[in-house]
């Protein structure tokens, strides 16, 4: 009303001077309606900032929460970091030392049936909008610490945030932090720390250490301290010790999985232990597990332990038993002069991979010996010490074959390093001063040796000894040992009409020459040529063995003799004999009737002596007449020795003749011969 009126003149008409006032005012209407819009549109504007700012607040604790039960259900062993991540940090936000999972003594991430390591949480992760949710553009960063709560040092029952303890004390539980962070539309900057605390439950295995709060009960597992070894398969095991278990079981396996384990002992209160168990020359492994009230408690991580093989002499040579090539060692051969660490000292080295030895020849000038190892379960310590001693090669037998070689077998196993070659020598004294043979034998490594003695000219005792030539030239013999080189037996041989022979031995030789401390005999062995050979035993000479030779044919002589300590000489001298052949029928002249005349081809006389006699048998055929022959009595061998020929009953069925001759009681048979 009031602007009405300014605008109106008394008689109704608008004033025309009054136009730049009007013009004022609308100015001034325009502005403050402006003014009313701008204030009712920055209200409105602030409402949607603060709407939007709420509702990325609420994802971002969506996902920091989401984070945090993640978290909460690993198992109590796997709720940590490792520092190999890249943004891996020490502390948590508050300056809490963090979880390192790696650490055996405080926790541990591994899979207890597979021996695995068991993923961890990341303490770093970027969500995308895409998994943010319907937020446009909205980038969430959640950064994830678990850091460690220990117990108050002044009371060990209540729960404190300090520093993890240096004096034992126990740690209470772990705090799971999550701090998300993301920038709203207009580049402003958020976030938000949520937290929560992770204890170990009952169930769950804890370090030593770990305190469960929720009651006793909780399985605890030791912690293995040391594992040092002795020489070969001798292992000392050390383990943390706790109150939550009085005994343990200690374990070893061929892998760090365990899958086949052999149980060392079990029962054991100390919290040490010894193994003498181990396999040499590889890897073997060890774990420990607590017995506690509510059983068997999860076990301790595995350790590993190289067992070294034996270092030793064998045939001059270094040798070691198994090969470790298998286990991913390498070995360093280290060799010195004098003792190891002598100042002055020469000292080498030979690096070893799959063989089990190093020959003689590479160890020439120094005297002690060591192998260091190394691999995967790092530095192995060093083996077993060795030192080139002078050990003689000590002969265990000699045995003279036949009078013209020996056979020696002695033992070098512990000869000294650096064997290049074996010398046998053969000497008639026992010092052996002045040998009267010396050989080599080719191998190093043999333990037997064959020699010829042949050279020998003179009978009697002879010394031999075995000895070896080092890499400088340096011989060593072991100590000398008798046998007896005998005198070569000759022999003469003569023989009867009868089939006798008789033997004996070559001038100046009698039985005795072979015999020592016991008789030595003699065997000769006839073999008539066609026929069975015939052994006779001799005691003595001469000797005449009584139809030991088949008449008419050739009969080969051997003489063996056996002395006294078993050696077996073959005489050499008569190679065969051939007895004058007996009479056979050489005419038969059919006489009318029933009987003929037989001719013999000699008086038996001529064959057998003044005092034989003889007579006829026949058969159907030669084995017939012969059988017949060797039925007829002495008594009935009655012609004269000195009649060539008698009338006998003919058969002609029976067409074969056998003439038999007798020698006082003693029977002979010629061959059966057909003549009608």
């Amino acid at each position: 009303m009031a602007l009405t009126s300014k605008l109106l003149r008394p008689d109704g008409r608008r004033r025309g001077g009054d136009r730049g006032d009007i013009l004022i005012e609308v100015l001034v209407v325009i502005v403050l309606l402006a003014i009313t819009f701008s204030s009712f549109g920055q209200s409105a504007i602030s409402a949607n900032v603060s709407q939007r700012t709420a509702q990325y607040t609420d994802i971002a604790t969506q996902f920091g929460q989401g984070v945090i039960e993640k978290a909460k259900s690993l198992q109590w062993k796997s709720l940590g970091f490792t520092t190999a991540t890249s943004d891996y940090r020490a502390v948590g936000p508050a300056g809490q030392p963090t979880v390192n999972i790696t650490d055996a003594n405080v926790a541990r991430v591994r899979d207890d049936a597979t021996g695995r390591q068991v993923p961890a949480l990341k303490p770093l992760d970027t969500v995308s909008a895409a998994a943010a949710g319907p937020v446009k553009n909205l980038q969430l960063v959640v950064r994830t610490d678990v850091t460690w709560k220990a117990l108050s040092s002044s009371n060990p029952s209540t729960p404190s945030s300090g520093p993890i303890p240096t004096d034992g004390s126990a740690y209470y539980a772990k705090q799971i932090t999550v701090t998300v962070t993301w920038t709203d539309s207009v580049k402003v900057p958020h976030s938000i720390v949520l937290g929560s605390t992770r204890a170990p439950t009952v169930s769950e295995a804890v370090p030593v250490g770990i305190a469960n709060p929720t009651g006793p009960g909780n399985y605890v597992y030791p912690t293995i301290t040391a594992a040092s070894m002795g020489f070969g398969s001798s292992v000392q095991l050390a383990w943390s010790a706790s109150p939550a278990y009085t005994t343990v079981i200690v374990e070893r396996s061929a892998t760090s999985t365990f899958t086949s384990a052999t149980t060392i002992s079990s029962g054991v209160t100390a919290g040490t232990t010894a193994d003498n168990g181990g396999t040499r020359g590889q890897v073997n492994y060890y774990r420990v597990r607590a017995m506690t009230a509510n059983g068997q408690a999860v076990a301790s991580d595995p350790v590993a332990v190289f067992l070294q093989p034996t270092l030793a002499w064998s045939s001059g040579d270094l040798t070691w038993s198994p090969s470790f090539a298998a286990s991913g060692y390498t070995g360093t051969l280290q060799m010195s002069s004098s003792e190891f660490g002598t100042s002055g000292a020469t000292t080498g080295s030979v690096a070893l991979a799959g063989q089990t030895s190093v020959p003689a020849a590479s160890l020439a000038g120094y005297n002690y010996f060591q192998i260091k190892f190394t691999g995967p379960a790092g530095d192995a310590g060093l083996s077993n010490e060795v030192v080139r001693t002078t050990v003689s090669i000590q002969i265990t037998k000699v045995t003279n074959v036949d009078n013209a070689s020996i056979t020696v077998a002695f033992d070098h196993s512990a000869a000294s390093v650096g064997v290049s070659s074996l010398i046998l020598q053969l000497c008639y004294t026992a010092d052996c001063n002045a040998p009267a043979i010396t050989s080599s034998i080719t191998a190093a490594s043999a333990t037997t040796a064959t020699q010829s003695i042949t050279a020998l000219a003179t009978p009697g005792v002879v010394y031999a000894r075995v000895g070896y030539q080092d890499a400088s030239g340096t011989k060593t013999f072991g100590d000398a040992k008798s046998f007896k080189k005998y005198k070569d037996p000759t022999y003469t041989a003569t023989t009867t009409n009868t089939g006798n022979v008789t033997i004996t031995l070559g001038s100046g030789q009698t039985i005795g020459d072979w015999a020592n401390t016991s008789a030595a005999t003699a065997m000769l062995t006839v073999t008539p040529a066609g026929g069975t050979a015939v052994n006779k035993t001799i005691t003595a000479f001469p000797s005449t063995q009584n139809g030991a030779a088949a008449n008419g044919v050739a009969n080969a002589l051997k003489l063996v003799i056996t002395t006294s300590d078993g050696t077996k000489i073959t005489a050499t001298g008569t190679a065969s004999v051939t007895p004058t052949a007996m009479p056979s029928v050489s005419k038969f002249t059919a006489l009318t009737g029933s009987s003929g005349t037989y001719t013999i081809s000699q008086a038996p006389t001529t064959w057998a002596g003044s005092t034989s006699t003889w007579a006829l048998a026949i058969g159907v055929d030669a084995n017939d007449a012969m059988t017949n022959a060797k039925a007829t009595t002495a008594a009935s061998v009655s012609l004269s020795g000195t009649t060539t020929s008698t009338t006998y009953s003919t058969n002609v069925g029976a067409p074969y003749v056998v003439v038999i001759v007798k020698v006082g009681t003693t029977l002979y048979y010629g061959p059966a011969k057909k003549y009608r």
